[in-house]
């Protein structure tokens, strides 16, 4: 009888420890797509489901890390990109390439064996539209003598729009990171006669016109796999004492609103679990790294959604892109109307992040641009009490 007692509250106390951790052995459900699942070398694990959209492209769900001692948490409910932008700087265009061609469709284009080599091609209709592959990541860490390698696994998607072409990825790494990332290449096809708005390529005399590619995604966490009590915390670094210190303050963004990067405040973001804490008590999250933030586009009047960088709204499943979002349904149009006030304390945070890239052509961009990639990460903090591959 004392066995039996002992080994239940063994078994109540193990349950109680996995609830507190958020652990979840059921995984993604797939209800309208596929499934990918990744384990590592190292024991750790990532699975998630792939749809294909017309806008879109390529739009990742139900994702959920696993560490090598087992731990199963979801991090994202959701994540796509949400826009991508290009404004020629002598006005002669602007395109929304989501909004006016989007990525899939005809223009999701079929990958052969040597653009995915090493890799799995998965089928889109008759398409070979994703790519899936694990490559090496290099040092996990070093420290004198001990070392240790890493992976991450690469998934991959490419689509020709008005003269571009966008190679979409998504890196998840086997310590928990997530790597958005987005490369423009192609070939120059605006052109005009004035310096004032590029730069001469070539002997003809034609100026290649200089622009801005301006990227959104719109990420929808669901941390722990409840996705109704998210908190997002903002991370300022401030100078103090005649700046020979530096003091960190945390605070709370408690309602929809939109924030700037502040490269002097080192600012960042984190969206943590309202209750879920690791063995610790610290609650875990996923911070928001901005690691491409040198650029900065402010656009026309008619732009408002440039003039802050991301965004933090409360999900409404109708509300899917910067600008031309369909108003079916009573559905607002664009980002900035998004933000109608609602509370996104201890609820399901959707985050919009951007980020610009200044193209300023040179005589190297012929006959085709090199790839310029851009993108940020999503890094655990606190998901674990150390490091889940030491």
């Amino acid at each position: 009888m004392v066995i039996f007692m002992k080994s239940n509250i063994y078994i109540l106390g193990i349950l109680l420890l996995l609830s507190a951790w958020g652990s979840s052995i059921a995984g993604p459900a797939c209800q309208n797509g596929q499934l990918i699942s990744q384990t590592f070398i190292n024991g750790s694990k990532w699975e998630l489901c792939w749809e294909h959209y017309n806008r879109e492209g390529i739009v990742f769900k139900e994702i959920f890390y696993t560490t090598p001692a087992g731990l199963e948490r979801k991090v994202l409910h959701e994540g796509s990109l949400a826009q991508i932008h290009v404004a020629f700087d002598d006005g002669s265009k602007r395109v929304f390439h989501l909004a006016e061609h989007g990525l899939g469709g005809s223009n999701l284009q079929d990958l052969s064996s040597s653009q995915c080599k090493n890799g799995q091609r998965l089928m889109v209709g008759t398409k070979h539209g994703l790519c899936k592959r694990v490559v090496s990541r290099g040092y996990v860490y070093k420290d004198y003598g001990e070392q240790k390698q890493g992976h991450l696994l690469d998934l991959f998607s490419q689509s020709n729009t008005d003269g571009y072409t966008w190679i979409v990825r998504w890196q998840l790494h086997d310590d928990g990171t997530i790597e958005p990332v987005i490369g423009a290449t192609g070939a120059l096809h605006t052109f005009g006669s004035n310096t004032d708005y590029g730069q001469e390529t070539g002997n003809n005399g034609a100026v290649a016109v200089t622009s801005a590619i301006n990227y959104f995604w719109r990420l929808d966490f669901d941390i722990g796999g409840n996705g109704a009590n998210d908190i997002v915390e903002e991370f300022n670094v401030s100078s103090t004492n005649s700046g020979s210190e530096k003091s960190l303050s945390v605070n709370r963004l408690t309602q929809e609103t939109s924030r700037s990067v502040n490269l002097q405040l080192k600012r960042s973001w984190r969206v943590r679990d309202k209750s879920i804490k690791n063995a610790d008590g610290h609650a875990v999250s996923y911070h928001l790294e901005a690691l491409h933030a040198g650029y900065d586009y402010q656009g026309r009047s008619d732009e408002d959604w440039s003039l802050k960088d991301i965004y933090f709204t409360r999900n409404d499943s109708c509300e899917r892109f910067v600008n031309s979002n369909p108003t079916t349904g009573g559905c607002s149009s664009g980002l900035t109307e998004y933000l109608s006030g609602q509370s996104i304390d201890g609820a399901d945070v959707v985050v919009w992040y951007g980020l610009s890239y200044h193209h300023f052509p040179r005589d190297e961009d012929q006959p085709y641009m090199p790839t310029r990639w851009d993108g940020f990460q999503l890094i655990p903090r606190d998901w674990t009490a150390t490091s889940p591959l030491s």
